[in-house]
């Protein structure tokens, strides 16, 4: 399905948008107010659900270890932070995963090898969060007995909650991987082909309520709760469990999918203080690898980052074999040496490698000149600090950075382009720097004491 809110970012990032300005002769100066800070960043991150994760774990090496690094690496790659999963439910299509409990009180704890091998990759890599989404539940819980559409029985909702609890726990105790968070309804407005379960609004505010929180509560799992990710951008299917004291309690993440509908806020999460996370993005046209598509999702990174205030950002499918623009990595089956990284992948990175789960952004203008887009960012306490600049225009843009509250001694750029990905340039003064026709730059530095 088509992000149709992307489209007027990639007509302006393929350069069909009304030509850039001509370079300033003086500075365009952005300010960014160490005193004044916005929410703070959970991570950045994709997923191996539906047998990708597989796809990565089947390739041989060197390819297989070279896209590892490309995606979490720090130090080479992207740097990306989170690593979302599909709990499997038993879906008998061919990219369906097995369910940890086929049938009531029966167990299997076998069949998701590829996903936890995933997570452990990337906790090599220094990736700490690991978050859970269930399509459906098991079929035997289901109203139509299918992990295909149809909606969780009302007599089974101790036994999901209990499902879910058993899933964190034994993901710890037999694999040693904590989940960080659980959403247990991706698209819930959404009855698909393949493994989905339709939710109302006062159905996930009674469940959360009545079931999944006092589970929770009974074992002492903090893994978070999610509720949302309706695949359109919009925080309605929260609003009954945010408007329910005991419900909104105990959630802790509104999240949305941005296929459909513009980036905005959530009134209703910020004024619970709940976090907001963009889980699931992508487009399913033909596959762009240039910076042009690399622009436009780093654009899109910037719209939920300032104008929703959100925590995280999720792409779909860190690889697949699919020659369009679900993934950040393309496979190519027939000789594995080939894949494709795409500029996506790096522009993503701009933000992921360097604005680390924990960081907090800070008061800074979001768009201070046509085809200019800027965010800030600092780490509380180490006084690391990080500036975004997103130029999708075609004329290199001359900047000098106003700190309010703190001081920069120099900043050390990271650059991606048609030609560089995330390449380290020579320090920068933050008084006077230069950024080049589209292109995405990362600068670090650091709060001078």
């Amino acid at each position: 399905m088509k992000p149709w809110h992307l489209i007027p970012l990639l007509l302006a990032a393929a350069g069909m948008a009304p030509a850039s300005p001509a370079p300033a002769s003086n500075p365009i100066t952005v300010a960014v107010d160490w005193t004044q800070s916005r929410q703070t960043i959970d991570g950045f991150g994709a997923s191996g659900a539906f047998q990708r994760a597989a796809y990565l774990m089947a390739l041989p090496e060197p390819a297989r270890g070279e896209i590892l690094d490309a995606l979490f690496s720090r130090e080479t790659g992207a740097g990306l932070s989170i690593v979302r999963n599909i709990i499997g439910d038993g879906s008998p299509l061919p990219d369906g995963v097995p369910t940890i409990e086929p049938a009531p009180g029966q167990w299997n704890w076998t069949g998701d090898e590829a996903q936890i091998w995933l997570m452990r990759e990337a906790a090599k890599r220094g990736v700490a969060r690991f978050v859970s989404t269930a399509w459906s539940a098991p079929a035997w819980m289901k109203d139509n007995h299918s992990v295909i559409g149809g909606s969780l029985a009302p007599d089974h909702g101790q036994d999901f909650a209990d499902y879910l609890a058993a899933y964190v726990r034994g993901y710890e105790t037999r694999f040693g991987l904590v989940i960080y968070a659980i959403s247990f309804a991706n698209e819930p407005s959404n009855s698909a082909s393949y493994s989905s379960s339709l939710w109302t609004g006062p159905q996930i505010r009674d469940f959360v309520k009545t079931h999944l929180a006092p589970t929770f509560a009974r074992d002492g799992l903090a893994a978070r709760i999610i509720i949302g990710e309706d695949e359109t951008w919009s925080e309605d299917l929260a609003a009954d469990a945010l408007a329910d004291p005991a419900a909104a309690r105990a959630v802790n993440i509104v999240a949305a999918h941005g296929y459909l509908g513009g980036i905005r806020a959530f009134p209703r999460a910020a004024v619970a203080k709940k976090t907001i996370w963009q889980s699931e993005v992508s487009h399913n046209h033909a596959n762009d690898p240039t910076i042009a598509d690399g622009l436009a999702w780093a654009r899109t990174v910037h719209a939920c980052l300032t104008e929703a205030d959100a925590s995280a950002f999720l792409y779909w499918w860190f690889v697949s074999r699919r020659d369009n623009g679900g993934a950040l990595v393309i496979l190519n089956p027939a000789d594995p040496a080939r894949y494709l990284l795409n500029k996506r992948l790096f522009t993503l990175g701009n933000y992921a490698r360097f604005v680390r789960p924990g960081y907090v952004r800070l008061d800074c203008d979001a768009n201070p000149a046509p085809g200019l887009f800027t965010s800030a960012y600092k780490e509380p306490g180490a006084g690391r600090f990080v500036f975004i600049a997103i130029n999708a225009g075609d004329a290199p843009l001359p900047l000098r950075l106003s700190a309010r509250g703190f001081r920069i001694a120099a900043l050390t750029p990271y650059v991606t382009d048609d030609a560089r990905n995330l390449r380290r340039e020579a320090d920068s003064s933050p008084d006077s720097f230069v950024l080049s026709p589209r292109s995405v730059a990362t600068f670090v530095g650091k709060a001078a004491d």
